[in-house]
């Protein structure tokens, strides 16, 4: 992650420096991304060598519902996110990167409910342990029950 932040703080420090945004365009499109929700979504399910069925047991979403998410047919709401979060066993990076990607708001530390769901995505707390303490701080819940 740290040389990710070099490049674009490089990247950063050329754009402000170009007085042509084609010739920038063209010189670095080789470290430009394509922020693509669907995409990285099934990069991340890839990568953790996870399955979409395991992704459903472990977020409380329905299978048809996720099925529909992975393949790109719905956008899921911040919550749905958060739980497709918790089913793919994100860090916190990850899961803020796939926020911004679904364009919805950053978990944000002052919001009681956010920093719940923060310390439960830093020790890794299933999605029942997740919701049992926002039912102890009277809290909205990700499922119905």
């Amino acid at each position: 992650m740290a040389a990710r932040s070099a490049d674009t703080k490089k990247l950063m420090r050329m754009l402000s420096g170009t007085y042509d945004i084609d010739d920038f365009l063209e010189k670095y499109k080789k470290d430009m991304i394509n922020p693509d929700f669907t995409a990285r979504l099934n990069k991340l399910l890839e990568e953790k060598g996870l399955t979409i069925t395991r992704v459903t047991q472990q977020s409380g979403i329905s299978q048809s519902y996720c099925y529909q998410v992975f393949k790109g047919i719905r956008m899921p709401s911040r919550d749905k996110i958060i739980q497709l979060g918790i089913g793919l066993n994100l860090n916190l990076a990850e899961l803020n990167e796939l926020l911004t990607l679904g364009g919805k708001a950053k978990l944000y530390i002052k919001y009681m409910r956010d920093a719940i769901v923060i310390y439960a995505i830093n020790n890794s707390l299933s999605l029942q342990e997740l919701e049992d303490l926002l039912y102890e701080n009277d809290l909205k819940l990700f499922t119905k029950n």
